[in-house]
């Protein structure tokens, strides 16, 4: 029998890291198609200067979570920001997220930091998401919001001219 066993994220998780965090974008096409490079070289950065936590099943990753120091330009103060939250669709149901969860609270726990997650989802999955988040702890501050450049352009010539106000 296979064993999900959550650990710390390697240098040679990267590509790993990157095909399952693609995978994760593919699903919500309200997101920006990632490059490979681009993103691999952000997998490769994080896992060097953040924490990442994978859940390894039999050396297959199929979820990873990932914290990095982030501080408000106007704040002195210091979070943990969760950086990314992926968990392959099929292993969503069985306890992985709780126990990448599980494994970040207990590192900024140990570190005595608050942490910032900005997660975002897309269709039915965000009200599931909310209620997630919340169960755990979490206070929600407000929204990601994405408008599409075609929307833009579409009603540009509706729009009235700011400039001579």
């Amino acid at each position: 029998m296979t064993k999900l066993v959550i650990r710390q994220g390697k240098p040679i998780d990267a590509s790993n890291l990157m095909r399952n965090l693609a995978e994760m974008y593919e699903e919500y096409p309200q997101y920006p198609k990632p490059d490979p490079y681009m993103g691999l070289n952000w997998v490769a950065n994080t896992l060097s200067s953040g924490y990442v936590i994978v859940a390894d099943l039999s050396g297959r990753l199929v979820g990873s979570i990932a914290l990095t120091n982030y501080q408000f330009p106007f704040s002195p103060q210091w979070f943990m920001y969760l950086e990314w939250l992926c968990v392959q669709k099929r292993f969503r149901e069985e306890g992985t997220f709780d126990a990448l969860m599980a494994a970040a609270h207990a590192f900024a726990d140990e570190k005595k930091a608050p942490i910032l997650a900005g997660i975002s989802a897309a269709g039915e999955d965000v009200f599931v998401k909310d209620r997630l988040m919340k169960m755990r702890g979490y206070v929600y501050i407000g929204g990601t919001f994405i408008r599409s450049a075609d929307h833009g352009q579409q009603h540009q010539e509706d729009q009235a001219d700011l400039s001579a106000a």
